[in-house]
């Protein structure tokens, strides 16, 4: 197993571990610098699109989202994760 390989096996643990990014880091021996760094990698690589610190996206809603909300509220209609691992989920 390669560099490569074993930094995004990290990114992914990290994502399901439900631990800020910098406890991670330092929990696994690397700089919480370096896992900003894979992460990203991992998402280009992933085909994901993400912002540089401090920059808007813009979402655009399905054109059914509408109906969507007005037949269940309980349905996720944007689920935002940051960077520190908190998700963020609109209804």
């Amino acid at each position: 197993m390669d560099k490569q390989e074993k930094m995004f096996l990290l990114v992914d643990q990290w994502r399901k571990s439900g631990m800020t990014r910098k406890a991670f880091a330092q929990e696994y021996g690397v700089t919480d610098s370096s896992l900003e760094y894979w992460c990203r990698k991992r998402d280009n690589k992933l085909g994901k699109r993400t912002a540089a610190a401090g920059e808007f996206v813009e979402i655009i809603p399905n054109q059914d989202s509408e109906s969507d909300v007005a037949k269940n509220k309980n349905t996720i209609m944007v689920e935002l994760e940051l960077p520190s691992g908190i998700k963020l989920k609109i209804y």
